[in-house]
């Protein structure tokens, strides 16, 4: 099959396969990371670009519940610098990373409070149709949590995956826990470098919040354990 023609077999399968939704809420801040698995569609996130909520996507299997988050390249997305402005990154922050010129992506976010000491942790599989690696079109994964991350790129480590796209990193865990008490956005996105011709895509699941102990609360843990403790030994020297 000829290039354009695999090109245009592509963009009409994952737009149907995908069934990439457009129902979203642009929810204020909250407490903690909600809808984290996807199961309620994209409640609780914006995005911009092309992106949704869909089932399993033939081997990429989600890890919480039975939806994920599906955020693809394809048409490259919206440009850089609209992107870029999305995730309240300055002009030239994902060319920065060094993978060449980024020609646009997806991208979808939440905003929360978070208390110092909560872990936020969430899943995400980069799957591409680009060479691996590609050393021109060396599409990339990314977060932005308190600063930008890579999350994956052609130079990653995949395997083949009977999706329609060539390979796969599979389901990994990625964790940033946070400094200081305040409200964070968590921003997830993917972005075509170079022409945009062969598409890439990020798969999200189980966006999460995990809370330490209030103080008072361990405290109350280590009392009730010292006074069980102290039974215990009473118990002995009893017996």
């Amino acid at each position: 099959m000829s290039n354009p023609m695999k090109n245009t077999f592509l963009t009409a399968s994952v737009l149907s396969i995908l069934s990439l939704s457009t129902v979203f809420v642009a929810a204020p801040s909250q407490a903690a990371v909600i809808n984290g698995s996807f199961e309620n569609s994209l409640t609780g996130w914006t995005k911009t670009g092309t992106a949704g909520s869909i089932s399993a996507f033939s081997d990429a299997i989600p890890t919480d519940g039975s939806k994920q988050a599906g955020l693809t390249t394809y048409s490259a997305g919206v440009s850089t610098a609209s992107l870029e402005a999305f995730v309240g990154l300055s002009a030239g922050s994902l060319n920065s990373l060094g993978n060449g010129t980024v020609s646009g992506g997806t991208a979808i976010q939440q905003t929360f409070a978070a208390t110092a000491g909560d872990v936020i942790s969430f899943d995400w599989n980069f799957l591409t149709f680009e060479d691996t690696p590609s050393s021109n079109y060396n599409d990339f994964a990314f977060v932005s949590f308190n600063g930008l991350t890579e999350l994956a790129d052609t130079n990653s480590a995949f395997y083949d995956t009977s999706t329609i796209f060539r390979e796969q990193t599979g389901y990994q865990t990625t964790s940033f826990t946070v400094a200081t008490t305040g409200t964070y956005t968590l921003s997830l996105g993917v972005v075509s470098v170079g022409d945009g011709r062969a598409p890439s895509a990020l798969l999200v699941d189980n966006v999460r919040t995990e809370s330490v102990p209030e103080p008072a609360s361990m405290l109350g843990i280590l009392a009730f354990g010292a006074l069980g403790g102290r039974k215990l030994l009473k118990r002995k020297q009893q017996a």
